[in-house]
């Protein structure tokens, strides 16, 4: 089945968190590393896997979801220890008296784009680190005719007298500064 060949896990579970999947992809077997069993079998395997630190979140998320749509990011834990971002999306379905039944979804991996958002994250942050330790004023400025300022170190308010506050609330602070012979 089609299904069966796409790159996500899809699944479909009662309103119970604990209850067994009803219905989930063989591709969880490959991300994850659990057989396939365990997910169908097993009271409160989905819930086990679900990272330590996100599963309460995740148990509270999965509560209010009756009232519709659930879209949450959350970390797995892979049988081989591995996390595994997933990007979690289902919809409830109700049975004719709009009593929620069961929950119909899909998994995405987003491991790499959350493994390079955390890098990026890491990366500015030593940016940052570094530019505010530099004995000299580091700024970013707009290309405007104002030369409006979109960043400036904190170094401004010991070299100029002017905090970055100032920089940014004041558009035009840097003609208004400039020495009238430049």
């Amino acid at each position: 089945p089609l299904v069966e060949r796409l790159p996500l896990v899809v699944y479909i579970e009662t309103v119970d968190p604990d209850a067994p999947a009803l219905y989930i992809s063989p591709q969880v077997e490959a991300w994850l590393g659990y057989p396939l069993g365990r997910w169908l079998t097993e009271r409160g395997f989905s819930v086990s896997v679900v990272h330590p630190e996100d599963r309460d979140a995740f148990v509270r998320s999965y509560a209010v979801t009756g009232q519709g749509v659930f879209v949450e990011e959350y970390r797995m834990v892979a049988a081989d220890g591995r996390v595994v971002w997933v990007e979690d999306q289902s919809r409830c379905e109700r049975d004719e008296g709009g009593r929620p039944m069961r929950f119909s979804g899909f998994l995405l991996d987003i491991t790499a784009r959350k493994e390079a958002e955390q890098g990026l994250a890491r990366a500015e942050e030593r940016y940052r680190g570094l530019v505010e330790q530099l004995p000299l004023i580091t700024y970013v400025d707009n290309k405007d005719a104002e030369s409006s300022n979109v960043y400036i170190s904190p170094q401004t308010t010991t070299v100029l007298g002017y905090t970055p506050e100032d920089w940014a609330s004041e558009p035009a602070l840097y003609r208004k500064i400039l020495h009238p012979a430049d």
